[in-house]
This record gives structure tokens, C-alpha cells and sequence, in this order.
């Protein structure tokens, strides 16, 4: 990615970072890991920053190949992640990994010195061909350290982007405006203490939004696939003695444009609708 727009984006000034290589070098697929120092990680280091699982993508800059442009660290969790790299802006910028200082990934070969492609959205740009990406997972991790070199860098300085996120906790496909937890169906009494543990709550579908209720059901579930969503619920199901009996409002999608909202027994267990993030996270590995 050509670092003078990066700049502007984040409202840094390039003169700051010193003079930018324009000077164009074709993209290689070999690459020599570089020898980090042991015991690097007991050192403080001015760029080494905290990576929080679910928390979205980060930036993180670089100098030039083989440097090691940013260190970051994750807390111990008790379920597995997967941590998501991406290059974006200027496609050409590809990377290597290191967990724990032990070499993870080297993010996909592309063939681009020249900006052919450019993209903003690091989402967009990391579902794109066109621009270098990859993940690893990781394994109920503890505390653990994690480092990043430019294996090829076209435009000179730049920058990439990073994430962590628990594993099989939202659907990998970006469904505005809704998200859904996959891997966790539970009946409609838990299903908004779901929505709210990922800082969301159950989903609205109204008529302007079903075609997005629909794709996002039909692509993240299954053809004709429910989830449970919020909304109104009938005063006899609000005023209900018998919760056994309540009825609460479920969505169907009857194709991937379109479906209904029923109410079915609140007791069922099924996958839940939320609303999504501001940033949507991907959850599962492809």
C-alpha cells in the first residue's frame, strides 16, 4: 500500500516518516525468515501494543522488507482464536508472521508493483485476490507474542492490518447490517444475553432490511434456515403466565432476497440474529 495515502488516512504527515522508495521491486515468493533475538519478549518494546480478541482490525506500520515493523501481544483466553492479517490501499505489500518468535505464515503471493488495485475497507481488501492475506490459528492461547515483517514492500514504508477474533463465534461473511453467532443456538430467553455479550442486541428486521435478514440467514445458516431477532412481541406473549406456551418471533428466510418473521415456541434453540458491529468480525477460517 503506497504509505502517503495511508498517511492522509490516519492524519499523519509523510515528511514525518521520512522520504518514501518509489522505486519498484517485483514481488518474490521466497523469503528467508529473519533471526529474531531469543528472549526478546521480556524487553519493552516502544511499538509492542496489546491485540484484543474481538476488539477489530489494527493498523500496524512498516519501514521496508526484513524489518520487523510492529509487535504486538494477546492475553491468555480460554477459547481458540484466529488472527487475521491483510494488506490494503496499494495492493503489493506481502508479510511473514511469527508466534512467539517462531515463524506462523506468510501471507499470499500477488503480483502488484504498480497500484492496479486499491481498497480501503481492509475487509474488502482482504476477501479481494488482489491483496495479500492470511490467518493462523491459535489454540487456546496464553500470553502470547506475536511479530510481523514486510516481505515485500513495492511502495517502500507502509502499513497492514490486524485482528484477532474467537473462533466459530460469527458468521464469516459480511452481512450489514446484521452478524451471526455461529455455533451457539440457545432459546429465545438467551438469545439477546448472546447478542450482548458481542456488544450488540437482537436484530429488527423490517421491510427495508429483509433482503439483508434473508441473504445473511440463507449464506451464514442454510437455505431456509431461522433466527431468532427482536422486535415486537404480542401483548399475550408479553403478559404470558405460562413461558412454556409463550410464542416469540423468529426469522425464515424462504429464499436468499426474501422471508418472514413467525412466532414459534420461545423454548426452541436456535442460531440468533444480532445486530452488527461497527467493524464485522470474520470468525471461522476458510
Amino acid at each position: 500500500m503506497h504509505f502517503a495515502r495511508i498517511a492522509a488516512l490516519f492524519g499523519v504527515a509523510a515528511a514525518a516518516h521520512g522520504a518514501i522508495n518509489e522505486k519498484s521491486a517485483a514481488p518474490t515468493t521466497e523469503f528467508k525468515p529473519v533471526a529474531l533475538a531469543k528472549n526478546d519478549h521480556k524487553k519493552p518494546h516502544p511499538q509492542k501494543r496489546k491485540l484484543e480478541v474481538d476488539g477489530g482490525w489494527q493498523v500496524f506500520y512498516f519501514d521496508a522488507e526484513g524489518k520487523i515493523p510492529a509487535y504486538f501481544f494477546l492475553d491468555c483466553t480460554d477459547s481458540d482464536v484466529i488472527v487475521t492479517i491483510t494488506d490494503a490501499f496499494c495492493a503489493g505489500d506481502m508479510f511473514a508472521m511469527y508466534i512467539d518468535y517462531r515463524f506462523a505464515l506468510k501471507t499470499s503471493y500477488v503480483d502488484d508493483c504498480n497500484c492496479q488495485h486499491e481498497e480501503e475497507d481492509p475487509w474488502k481488501a482482504y476477501r479481494s485476490p488482489y491483496f495479500s492475506h492470511s490467518q493462523v490459528q491459535l489454540l487456546s492461547p496464553t500470553y502470547t507474542n506475536i511479530s510481523i515483517v514486510a516481505t515485500n514492500a513495492p511502495y517502500g514504508k507502509g502499513a497492514g492490518y490486524i485482528r484477532a477474533d474467537r473462533i466459530l463465534q460469527r458468521c464469516p461473511l459480511y452481512t450489514p447490517p446484521f452478524t451471526i453467532p455461529l455455533g451457539a443456538p440457545r432459546s429465545w430467553w438467551n438469545a439477546r444475553d448472546l447478542c450482548q455479550r458481542i456488544d450488540s442486541e437482537l436484530a429488527e428486521v423490517g421491510l427495508t432490511t429483509n433482503a439483508n435478514a434473508a441473504f445473511a440467514v440463507t449464506n451464514c445458516l442454510a437455505p431456509g434456515a431461522q433466527a431468532w431477532i427482536g422486535g415486537s412481541i404480542p401483548t399475550a406473549v408479553k403478559g404470558h403466565q405460562d413461558p412454556e406456551l409463550a410464542l416469540c418471533p423468529v426469522f425464515t428466510a424462504t429464499s436468499e432476497t426474501e422471508g418472514v418473521i413467525e412466532y414459534i415456541s420461545c423454548n426452541n434453540v436456535l442460531p440468533v440474529m444480532c445486530w452488527a458491529s461497527t467493524i464485522h468480525p470474520m470468525m471461522a477460517l476458510h
